[in-house]
């Protein structure tokens, strides 16, 4: 059990590092020192560990599910997140967020956050999915407050959105 615990926190490392220190162009084409090469047959559907295996990484029967992929890519992706809103923020980029309500079908209400931002002066805005949260009710309140976390937890306080947010939808 203890050894399933090391292999878990190594190849999370692992795949953190990969994505959360490689240049995004470099990336884009394949081509980068850091690329994580995709293959290109898996007995497992994520493909997870056919990747971890071909970079030399042993991850045992641990990480075999759609349940452990779903885990790694919430964790790279949360990482990949932060590091885009700190650029944000570093360069004072303006944004406009954009809001959404909907329902599951377990009939659960969520708000889908959407950030049109500016990650550089010097090219045009991107669209950002942000989040997605449980509302614990429909309310104005409740959205604002629920709102208000989430810019929160990416680091755009109150200050910093009285200066930079230029529109809300």
């Amino acid at each position: 059990m203890e050894s399933s615990k090391i292999n878990q926190k190594t190849l999370l490392s692992f795949f953190t590092k990969q994505h959360l220190n490689e240049d995004p162009d470099a990336s884009a084409s394949g081509s980068g020192t850091n690329s994580i090469p995709l293959p290109v047959t898996s007995d497992d559907k994520s493909g997870l560990p056919a990747t971890a295996k071909m970079n030399g990484v042993e991850i045992g029967v641990g990480f075999h599910s759609r349940f452990s992929a779903t885990e790694i890519i919430n964790h790279i992706s949360d990482g990949l997140k932060k590091r885009i809103t700190h650029q944000i923020k570093s360069t004072s980029g303006k944004i406009s967020i954009l809001i959404d309500e909907s329902t599951t079908l377990s009939n659960k209400s969520t708000l889908i956050v959407y950030l049109k931002c500016e990650t550089s002066k010097d090219l045009p805005p991107n669209i950002l999915f942000l989040d997605l949260i449980e509302l614990p009710n429909q309310t104005a309140d409740s959205i604002f407050e629920v709102l208000l976390g989430c810019l929160k937890k990416y680091g755009f306080d109150r200050e910093y959105l009285k200066e930079n947010l230029v529109a809300f939808a």
